[in-house]
């Protein structure tokens, strides 16, 4: 398939994304009756100047977990109480728009505007849960297509959402889906946490990584 509506659709073994300008986007939302998109265009979103239409669910290939280990952003490590303080320094200091925590560790111990959370640390179920208004079904090693309109929702309007799986690798959606200015925090066991400062940079790298996850 060359082209779609004015965008052009990369359809590859790592890569399945329709990405056009957003102006061409609405030209293209006018032409379909009631503005009612295809079912197989499951989301939409603006990341910078691009559209991105994610169509499939993403599965993490082994070869790329150790990729995922490594240290994204600025790390906050030496204990609870210095983790708080050098979050809340930080913090003040930036300004940020919005600050969302993804994991149960950073979303009980950090103020935060959006927590994705699972009920579990270091795999182990937890009593203690942040309150939350939206839910989604997200397996392990897996970025379900259901989640990024669920991760949307929650930043738009400030909303907990809690994961029955895995939230790990929702950092990536929570990347991507938000604006610049907006810090991403995920939690490293027995270290600390690793705050992400949203940007067009980090969003391109993110998306890079994204496109050598399986899609299917």
């Amino acid at each position: 398939m060359k082209h779609c509506w004015n965008g052009h659709l990369r359809n590859t073994n790592n890569s399945n994304f329709l990405r056009f300008p957003s102006f061409q986007f609405q030209k293209t939302l006018r032409t379909f009756p009631n503005r009612m998109l295809p079912n197989f265009l499951t989301l939409w979103t603006f990341v910078e100047h691009d559209i991105i239409i994610f169509m499939k669910t993403c599965f993490l290939p082994k070869e790329l977990r150790p990729e995922l280990r490594k240290i994204w952003g600025i790390p906050l490590f030496n204990g609870e109480k210095e983790v708080l303080k050098k979050f809340q320094q930080f913090t003040k200091k930036r300004r940020f728009k919005k600050i969302i925590t993804v994991g149960d560790y950073c979303s009980l111990t950090l103020p935060s505007d959006i927590k994705i959370f699972d009920g579990k640390i270091k795999r182990k179920k937890i009593k203690k849960l942040a309150k939350f208004s939206l839910s989604c079904s997200n397996p392990a090693g897996t970025i379900k297509k259901g989640v990024w309109p669920i991760i949307k929702k929650a930043i738009k309007n400030k909303e907990n959402v809690f994961v029955d799986g895995e939230e790990d690798l929702l950092v990536i959606p929570a990347v991507l889906l938000s604006s610049n200015k907006t810090a991403v925090v995920y939690g490293l066991p027995d270290k600390g946490v690793c705050l992400i400062e949203v940007s067009p940079r980090v969003k391109k790298t993110f998306k890079e990584l994204l496109n050598q996850f399986h899609i299917e």
